[in-house]
């Protein structure tokens, strides 16, 4: 039998996983919840600013709708979690301080079901809330955030690189004793699944799938030959340990998956997304008739995604007139539509449809920022500033909401707004130093506006005192 291919590439796919041991809690902790946040915070900057992640809201939308239904049964803490898909064909996860947990798509396009993906960020999940990682820190002898960051980063960062490079970014100096604490003990592991088979029973998956998917790696790893995934050599599994995780999830009911073809058209969308490759995809897609019905389905939404991605727009429109003809509760058509009626130059097409679609499920972020999208290609700049001001107010403050804001805000000549949710989108990338900076000219474009300008000086002091503070603990020795 041979191997499916679950990426663009013919390279066989890699684990790198990152998880670290439980070492216990040590008294007088050096990492404070702050720490952790900024040690979280700084390496989702570097994923960001090396282009690894993916930025797709449908995607991401969908990976922290999914964490959030885990953490709805898990013991957080009161701590936020920001859950993000990284753009890579190795099948992998982490779990960093803070509460960011990454997903690869090798991860998303290997799973076969949704309760498998669902096992692996509960596993991950677990790993936070236990704290593995940040004790491994705090068990240091000397500890600084930026000295973190840059070993996890080298961990991250080194996948597919030379590992003559890597080896030498780990082990110099401090890095070399913090790297020999990266190991899994099988204790570590073993927590991490009994507390995620936990997570999985009570948010309504199926926990036999966290000892089916080590199970499923471990079967199908002996294709690798030499190149065994790195998972495999760096987390104990063995048979003792997928057959207690089997026997663990006996104790829990039938399983609760109400929409199966959600994860379906989902692993769809990031297979077309991170293929290197549109065409010889979409001839796969075309000619494997050999699937599931919920697979066939996905294939037909995969075939109108990249005959839009090649140009091909009546074509995706054809073919998603008749999915939305078959079933007109899918958010994902509704996007797909819109986005090739736009590249059709026919935003009034797009507009009616996404109108059809918001009906259906009101305030739908997808929906919204497609139809601010629209809005703005037919030249109707204030509505969409409007909408995506209300929408923003609702809470739905990631980077392409700010950006939709911004470019409305500026077009229908809101000067003061635009440079302020330009400033939020920056801040979200990481960069305060330039959110401080457009602060400033929206401080300046609001010199006339009393309450604007009082609450842009007040979000500016705010920005200004983590700087100075930022600025302190970078010259804090480690």
């Amino acid at each position: 039998m041979a191997l499916p291919s679950f990426a663009a590439t013919d390279q066989p796919l890699i684990l790198q996983p990152i998880e670290l041991p439980d070492i216990g809690d040590p008294a007088g902790a050096l990492l404070t919840p702050t720490d952790e946040h900024n040690l979280g915070q700084s390496l989702y900057q570097s994923l960001f600013e090396s282009g690894d992640l993916l930025d797709d809201n449908l995607v991401n939308g969908y990976i922290q709708g999914l964490g959030e239904r885990l953490l709805s049964s898990a013991d957080s803490l009161g701590q936020k979690y920001t859950f993000f898909v990284v753009n890579e064909s190795t099948i992998n996860a982490f779990a960093a301080p803070g509460g960011f947990i990454g997903i690869f798509t090798g991860l998303i396009e290997f799973a076969d079901t949704e309760d498998e993906l669902a096992a692996v960020v509960a596993h991950e999940i677990a790993h936070v809330t236990q704290r593995h990682m940040a004790r491994t820190f705090e068990a240091a002898e000397q500890f600084s955030v930026p000295l973190a960051v840059a070993i996890l980063s080298a961990v991250l960062l080194a996948r597919g690189s030379n590992s003559q490079v890597t080896d030498a970014a780990l082990f110099g100096g401090l890095a070399g004793s913090v790297q020999q604490r990266i190991n899994f003990t099988r204790a570590n592991e073993e927590e991490a699944d009994r507390v995620g088979i936990q997570i999985l029973g009570t948010s309504g998956f199926d926990p036999h799938h966290m000892g089916g998917f080590f199970s499923r790696l471990q079967r199908e790893s002996r294709y690798y030959g030499e190149q065994a995934p790195e998972f495999l050599r760096t987390h104990p599994v063995n048979s003792s340990r997928v057959a207690d995780a089997l026997g663990r999830a006996d104790a829990w009911g039938k399983p609760r998956n109400p929409d199966p073809q959600v994860f379906e058209l989902m692993r769809m969308r990031v297979k077309v997304l991170s293929t290197k490759d549109p065409r010889r995809l979409l001839v796969e897609l075309t000619e494997n008739k050999d699937q599931t019905p919920r697979r066939q389905i996905a294939n037909r939404y995969g075939e109108a995604l990249l005959r839009n991605q090649l140009g091909e727009y009546n074509a995706a429109v054809t073919l998603l007139t008749a999915l939305l003809r078959d079933d007109a509760l899918r958010v994902p058509y509704y996007v797909a539509y819109a986005e090739a009626e736009l590249n059709l130059n026919q935003p009034q097409a797009a507009l009616k449809k996404l109108t059809e679609g918001l009906n259906l499920y009101p305030g739908d972020h997808a929906m919204t920022l497609a139809k601010a999208r629209a809005q703005l290609a037919a030249g109707d700049a204030e509505n969409a500033y409007q909408l995506m001001q209300l929408h923003n107010r609702e809470g739905n403050l990631d980077r392409e909401t700010w950006t939709l804001l911004a470019t409305a805000a500026d077009r229908s000549g809101h000067r003061a707004a635009a440079h302020e949710a330009q400033a939020e989108k920056y801040l979200l990338e990481g960069d305060r130093e330039t959110a401080i900076q457009q602060l400033k000219q929206a401080q300046r474009a609001a010199s006339d506006d009393y309450y604007a300008s009082s609450r842009i000086a007040s979000r500016l002091r705010d920005l200004e005192t983590q700087q100075q503070d930022s600025k302190k603990d970078k010259k804090s020795p480690p």
